[in-house]
């Protein structure tokens, strides 16, 4: 009996363990997709995304979700969350320096 009390805990450990693997590496994977590049066609107030074109398509934004910024040694980046008429929620992102806009993968 107590020899299945180790099997039933080493499963759960084994299961618990996999799960904790299986997260890491999706955010792994996550950090390591490269952001694409994506082309600004109409800014509001100067600097907030309205539309964008994403892989040949014009994305139209509907409603901005968040905004927040992250400045660090080489570079300084301003995040949007948006919420486009087709539904979906995206994060782009400029580059303060270079002025480029780019989509979060």
């Amino acid at each position: 009996m107590h020899g299945e009390m180790l099997v039933g805990a080493g499963s759960w450990a084994t299961t618990r363990y996999r799960s904790r693997l299986q997260e890491l590496w999706a955010r792994l994977s996550a950090w390591l997709r490269p952001n694409e590049a994506i082309e600004m066609c109409v800014q509001r107030y100067g600097y907030q995304p309205q539309h964008f074109r994403w892989h040949g398509i014009v994305m139209r934004v509907g409603h901005i979700e968040k905004v927040w910024e992250e400045v660090k040694r080489q570079q300084a980046r301003r995040y949007f969350r948006v919420l486009c008429q087709n539904g979906q929620s995206y994060v782009v992102f400029q580059d303060l320096r270079l002025g480029a806009w780019y989509m979060q993968r």
